[in-house]
C-alpha cells in the first residue's frame, strides 16, 4: 500500500510540472514573459558624479550683422571642477558634451557653422557666457574663442570670421597638406597683429626649452590663416601677461 501511495504522489507532481511547463510555453508564445524576481534596476539618466544637464549658451560674439554663439547641439553637462590644477581652480565650472557654433541674423535666422569635437570641454571661473574677444587683421574683424581660460601648456583657440552678414570658421593652413581647425596658444599671451600679419605664440610640451611663433597671413576669400613664417623663441623670452 505504501508503494502505491508513493507512486501516486510522484505521478501528481510530474503532472503538475508538465502543466506548468505547458503554461510557460503558451505564455512565451503569446509574448507575455513573466518578470524576473531579481531583475536589475533601470540605469539612471545621469551618472552619479555631480554632473547636471546644461543647455546654456557658453560664449557670445556680437556684431551689428548678427550674433555668434557657442551652445549645446544636443546633450551637455555642467559640474564643479572640484580639484585645483593648471586647468583651473577647484571652484571653477566645467562643461562637457556636444557643442556647436551658431550664427543668428537680426531677422532671427540661425545657421550651424561649426561642430566642436564630441569630447569638447569648457572650463571657466563663472557661469556667465564668455564674451568672445575681437581681432582685426587686414581690415577683417574676427572673433576669438578659447573654451578654457588657462591651461598647462597651450590654450585651445578658435577663430571665426564675419563677412557680408555671414559667419564662418577660420582654418589654419600649416602646410600644403596640413590644415587645422584650431591651434594652441601659449598660456597668458595675446594674439598680436603686425600690419597684415597675425603673430601667434604656440604652446609647449614637457622638455621643450623653446616655442614656435607663427606668422600668419589672412586669406579672406578662402577663410583661412596661411602660415608664411615660423620663428623659435626661448621659453624665458616669451612675454606673458
Amino acid at each position: 500500500m505504501k508503494w502505491t501511495w508513493l507512486l501516486l504522489a510522484m505521478a501528481v507532481v510530474s503532472l503538475t510540472a508538465c502543466e506548468d511547463e505547458q503554461t510557460n510555453i503558451a505564455g512565451l508564445a503569446a509574448g507575455s514573459i513573466p518578470p524576473l524576481a531579481t531583475a536589475a534596476p533601470a540605469p539612471s539618466a545621469l551618472p552619479d558624479d555631480g554632473r547636471q544637464i546644461d543647455t546654456s549658451v557658453r560664449a557670445v560674439g556680437s556684431r551689428q550683422e548678427g550674433r555668434l554663439t557657442v551652445q549645446p547641439a544636443s546633450q551637455a553637462f555642467q559640474a564643479v571642477l572640484g580639484a585645483p590644477s593648471c586647468y583651473g581652480l577647484d571652484t571653477d565650472i566645467r562643461w562637457s558634451g556636444d557643442y556647436e557654433a551658431v550664427w543668428t541674423t537680426p531677422a532671427g535666422d540661425t545657421k550651424r557653422i561649426f561642430a566642436f569635437p564630441s569630447d569638447f570641454e569648457i572650463i571657466q571661473p563663472a557661469a556667465d557666457p564668455v564674451q568672445m574677444s575681437k581681432l582685426t587683421v587686414d581690415k577683417a574683424e574676427l572673433f576669438v574663442f578659447q573654451p578654457r581660460y588657462t591651461d598647462c601648456h597651450a590654450l585651445e583657440t578658435y577663430l571665426f570670421g564675419i563677412s557680408e552678414g555671414d559667419a564662418f570658421p577660420i582654418a589654419f593652413e600649416m602646410s600644403a597638406d596640413r590644415t587645422l581647425d584650431h591651434l594652441g596658444l601659449f598660456p597668458h599671451t595675446r594674439l598680436q597683429v603686425n600690419r597684415q600679419e597675425l603673430l601667434w605664440t604656440g604652446g609647449y610640451g614637457a622638455g621643450q626649452d623653446a616655442v614656435e611663433v607663427y606668422h600668419f597671413q589672412y586669406i579672406a576669400e578662402e577663410h583661412k590663416m596661411k602660415l608664411i613664417k615660423t620663428d623659435k623663441v626661448r621659453l624665458e623670452e616669451v612675454k606673458v601677461e
